[in-house]
């Protein structure tokens, strides 16, 4: 009895561990959906739904923070009638010259400050590393990206890079020579980041008006587009 049990089940136990195992397979070589990639994606909305559509009402001067009116007449007697006149962290973009300073002042005033930014964190990086990568014939990177190899740091004149090999650490720091120090932002105040152009290529939104990325690309290391989304997200390609 206990055989008959066992040749009848034994096929059924078969069966049942390849249909699942073929159930995985098919699971595990479907494109999955990047969850956070599609809620980031905008959607088409359309434009003949009313609330979409501004009237005159919506766009007049009575919304404007510094039209509006007291909810009391008792506010006319407090200091600043009652009003918040200077930095308002919740009103003010960061570093904000003055208060009620608008996003488009400080987009014009940067913007036209970009090339001159960039111009001065250039010749500062030209005093510090070989711009010009020396790559390597051969050795590449996995998805076949030339490697830069190096050194690519400027030493300080008439400092060798053997000697500084037999320099104790002492004398490095005393002398301030060690070549690679950490780099400031080209634009510290203003706390942004900074994307090489592949990144800003793959994402438009991410275009900058004030300061661009300032190492070259053939520094940059190479990583898989789904990695790179991740990276970009997580902030690992601030400077």
């Amino acid at each position: 009895m206990n055989n008959s049990v066992f040749k009848i089940l034994l096929p059924v136990c078969v069966l049942a561990t390849l249909a699942l195992t073929a159930l995985s397979f098919q699971q595990s070589s479907q494109k999955h959906t990047d969850a956070i990639e599609s809620a980031q994606k905008p959607s088409p909305v359309s434009a003949n739904r009313p609330e979409t559509e501004k009237t005159n009402h919506d766009t007049s001067t009575v919304f404007v923070a510094a039209n509006a009116e007291p909810s009391s007449p008792v506010f006319m007697s407090q200091p600043k009638a009652g009003r918040v006149s200077g930095f308002d962290f919740y009103r003010d973009p960061l570093n904000s010259d003055r208060p009620f300073m608008t996003f488009d002042e400080i987009f014009k005033k940067e913007s036209a400050n970009k090339a001159a930014v960039m111009k001065a964190q250039m010749a500062y990086l030209e005093t510090r590393f070989n711009l010009a990568p020396k790559l390597d014939p051969q050795a590449k990177m996995s998805r076949g990206k030339p490697l830069a190899v190096g050194p690519t740091a400027k030493l300080v004149p008439n400092l060798t890079w053997d000697q500084l090999g037999q320099m104790p650490p002492a004398d490095i720091q005393a002398k301030n020579v060690f070549p690679y120090r950490s780099l400031p932002h080209p634009l510290q105040a203003n706390g942004g980041q900074v994307f090489p152009k592949v990144q800003i290529d793959m994402f438009p939104r991410l275009e900058r008006f004030d300061v661009d990325f300032d190492i070259p690309d053939a520094f940059i290391p190479e990583f898989p587009p789904a990695i790179r989304r991740r990276l970009t997200r997580r902030g690992c390609f601030d400077q």
